[in-house]
């Protein structure tokens, strides 16, 4: 397996925004997962470490700032840009 950067999560409901931040992350060498569903997004930080999570703050579902709120309880060592 590969060394990268980091693993990061993208977390965006416009699929099209999510794919171009994910490729771009991805050219740059971090292993990268992408959401358009907030829900999705924890139930793989819940499974998977995750060094960085680059989230929209307005989404419909849940918004980028309850989405932060969550990881906390169970990925300490995990960052946030939102």
């Amino acid at each position: 397996m590969a060394a990268t950067n980091g693993n990061v999560i993208v977390v965006d409901d416009d699929q099209d925004a999510c794919d171009l931040l994910a490729k771009s992350l991805s050219n740059l060498g971090y292993a990268v997962a992408s959401f358009t569903s907030p829900a999705a997004a924890l139930e793989h930080l819940s499974r998977e470490l995750t060094d960085v999570v680059v989230s929209d703050i307005s989404m419909a579902e849940m918004d980028g700032i309850e989405l932060c709120e969550e990881p906390a309880k169970f990925s300490p060592r995990c960052q946030w840009c939102s």
